[in-house]
């Protein structure tokens, strides 16, 4: 797929971001050529950080669905004529739309706009701080959600409530069958964030989920 990705992924960066993690930048991963680089982040500055919200819900096994969605991706590309979906922009989806069944054209959909909002939010990040990038990391989750089809009502439920309670985005992430919701918050918001989340839970039967707040750091 050759993605470029930041702050990780649900496909599998958890490992490099472990290698290459760093005091306060980001990592931005070129899936094409392997590199690896810092970016500002500036949360703290910012006054925000990362509240991480983990159902306690058994993980549904993804192993065979994510098989399928790569396959369809190898498949893609061949059917596109190009070396890599990095090769296709968004305003291509239009043009290859009648080319792919629905499902492909709905995973290759999430890869082409996934690498346009890191460079969203690569520019965000540069041009405004990180109190820019809440809606390009709820739209990231929508993707997810409604394009690759991993995501669960419970976390869906934690992304959205988030946002409505102070959070300034929200979205999927992990790896496997381990996934969770990061929100960017307003370090004052936290408590407020936590406990509507905790209350929304309850409301829809769920078991209350772990919360913790996280920064980057240097890694292990």
């Amino acid at each position: 797929m050759e993605l470029i990705t930041l702050l990780g992924s649900p496909i599998g960066t958890d490992g490099l971001t472990l290698s290459f993690a760093v005091d306060e930048p980001a990592v931005l991963f070129d899936h094409r050529d392997a590199s690896a680089r810092t970016v500002p982040l500036g949360l703290r500055e910012a006054g925000l950080t990362l509240l991480v919200i983990e159902p306690a819900t058994p993980p549904k096994v993804f192993g065979d669905e994510v098989t399928a969605k790569e396959d369809a991706l190898t498949s893609a590309t061949a059917t596109l004529g190009v070396a890599s979906l990095r090769d296709v922009s968004v305003t291509d989806l239009a043009r290859v739309r009648d080319r792919l069944d629905g499902p492909t054209y709905r995973v290759v959909r999430h890869v082409v706009t996934e690498n346009q909002r890191v460079r969203d939010t690569l520019r965000m990040l540069r041009d405004e701080g990180p109190q820019g990038i809440g809606d390009l990391l709820y739209e990231s989750h929508r993707s997810l959600r409604d394009d690759v089809q991993i995501s669960r009502p419970e976390l869906d439920l934690a992304a959205e409530v988030s946002q409505n309670y102070g959070a300034l985005g929200a979205r999927l992430t992990g790896s496997g069958d381990q996934l969770a919701v990061i929100a960017l918050v307003p370090v004052g918001l936290v408590s407020q964030v936590q406990v509507s989340v905790d209350s929304a839970f309850a409301e829809h039967g769920y078991a209350q989920p772990e919360m913790y707040t996280v920064q980057p750091t240097e890694s292990a």
